[in-house]
């Protein structure tokens, strides 16, 4: 699976591209207690999956805690992922109009992110 890493405002995040559903959503928190470990692994602040909508918006965020556990949102790892995205022109399957997207998020079912490009 591919994953890239991210700083936003001083705070280093994971993304990760699981729109295809390949991991399971209650197996991410080990996954990411494992990876965010910066003395044995990748190392980071946070931890960001990229889902399907399941509720609205043209994708679903998750967002972890380097120790596994869920946060309801964060909007620098939003920013990273909307900046990282447009960089990697990985928005062709959104059906809104580029350079804004919504994200469904256990915080809010549809937030709009503008790319800071």
């Amino acid at each position: 699976m591919e994953f890239w890493k991210m700083n936003g405002a001083g705070n280093d995040f994971i993304v990760v591209d699981d729109r295809r559903n390949a991991i399971p959503e209650n197996r991410w928190p080990e996954i990411v207690r494992v990876l965010c470990e910066r003395h044995m692994s990748i190392g980071a602040d946070g931890f960001m999956v990229v889902k399907p909508p399941t509720c609205g918006g043209d994708y679903k965020m998750l967002f972890f805690n380097s120790d596994g556990s869920t946060g309801e949102m964060c909007g620098n790892g939003a920013r990273c992922i909307c900046r990282g995205w447009t960089v990697r022109r990985r928005w062709t399957a959104s059906p809104t109009t580029a350079p804004m997207w919504s994200w469904a998020t256990p915080a809010s079912p549809t937030r709009r992110y503008l790319s800071p490009a």
